[in-house]
């Protein structure tokens, strides 16, 4: 539903606020040599009103050179359509965090295009409408840049691409999309197979079975407070 709402929820933000936006299909590569692996791919920009891209409209640039004085990434959201969502995340004025670091990312891309970092993101929530929430430097941006949060972002993907380029599989944790990452990749086990355990892989099983019996009782107590 997000996908096929893109455009909706793209004009009527350029209708209700006067804007020219256009969707720039393509994937655009960072230029900086040493951050090349990055790259984004837009739901669409804003440029400065034109014959060409006129305000108050969703213009299609099929170009692979940028459209000309593009000043805004825009992203387009819905939550709350098919499903609950996630209608407290927009709430006073914010933005989850899922769609933050996204926003971080595409700014840092695409840094040599804008005159200054700036998304605007714009959601279509459920029986409420339209929310617009702008992350930049400007004095009336909802939220402010961080160029602390930026340079996190780009040390943990930097590091992600080391992995990938030497092919090092990322560290078993307790995440839950490391367990289903685990169960894609072994699904079923093999019965009759016979494998000698060292001392590190004894020593995680025995905390496994603890660990079971002090979640069992955790829970019994649970339930008995609860009840």
């Amino acid at each position: 539903w997000g996908h096929l709402l893109e455009d909706d929820v793209a004009t009527k933000y350029a209708r209700d606020y006067n804007k020219a936006i256009v969707e720039w299909p393509v994937i655009i590569y960072s230029l900086d040599e040493e951050t090349s692996f990055m790259f984004a791919n837009l739901d669409y920009v804003e440029v400065t009103p034109s014959k060409k891209f006129p305000a108050g409209k969703v213009t299609v640039w099929k170009n692979t050179t940028p459209p000309p004085g593009i000043i805004d990434i825009v992203e387009c959201k819905t939550t709350g359509i098919a499903t609950h969502g996630n209608a407290p995340g927009w709430a006073k004025n914010q933005v989850p965090d899922t769609y933050l670091v996204q926003g971080y990312h595409y700014g840092m891309v695409i840094t040599s295009l804008l005159p200054s970092r700036h998304v605007t993101f714009v959601a279509l929530i459920g029986g409420e409408g339209l929310a617009v929430r702008k992350m930049g430097t400007r004095e009336d941006d909802d939220i402010i840049w961080d160029d602390d949060i930026a340079e996190n972002i780009l040390i943990a993907e930097t590091q992600w691409w080391d992995l990938v380029q030497y092919n090092i599989p990322p560290e078993v944790d307790g995440s839950d999309i490391t367990e289903s990452l685990i169960a894609a990749r072994f699904p079923r086990s093999k019965p009759d197979k016979v494998l000698e355990a060292d001392d590190h892989l004894l020593s995680l099983f025995a905390d496994l079975a603890e660990n079971k019996i002090i979640q069992a009782a955790a829970e019994k107590e649970t339930k008995e407070a609860r009840n």
